[in-house]
């Protein structure tokens, strides 16, 4: 982080050009949840701009989140089709008078938590916008490689 950047973060959040993301933001956190940075980049698997939080502290996002990122991309297209039976059964729960495919191709992803590390204790996630319920996001939480088997749905 350069000097300016630095002396602009007594007066908001710290922020950088980074190689892989862009202009990412840092978001200081209190608690057990760990500091992260903030992003917008296109998510290769589906072509599309997503939100990215990325853990790392002041100095920037860490080598291992960032070797996380290119295996969440690598892995996404073996991932997809449990992450769609997980946010099918929610949009089923959601909206009961649903038909058993609805919903199917309405999901898109519009944000992801990149981890540290996948085989420690922290939970990451996926978070979905559906052309169905514009109201209401979807996000599926993460163990390592495994799905928790509901979807959160918030709004």
């Amino acid at each position: 982080m350069d000097l300016w950047d630095r002396l602009k973060g007594s007066f908001g959040a710290p922020t950088m050009i980074h190689p892989t993301f862009g202009r990412i933001t840092f978001m200081a956190t209190k608690g057990p949840r760990p500091s992260y940075w903030e992003a917008a980049a296109i998510f290769r698997p589906t072509g599309a701009p997503i939100q990215v939080f990325i853990d790392g502290d002041e100095s920037g996002p860490s080598s291992s989140a960032l070797a996380a990122w290119e295996t969440i991309q690598d892995r996404y297209e073996w991932l997809w089709p449990s992450l769609e039976q997980i946010l099918l059964r929610g949009y089923a729960e959601w909206i009961p008078e649903a038909g058993p495919e609805s919903g199917r191709g309405r999901f898109t992803l519009e944000s992801l938590s990149v981890p540290n590390e996948f085989d420690g204790p922290e939970e990451w996630d996926f978070g979905y916008g559906c052309a169905d319920d514009e109201d209401h996001s979807f996000t599926i939480r993460m163990k390592g490689w495994v799905p928790i088997p509901e979807a959160r749905i918030d709004g």
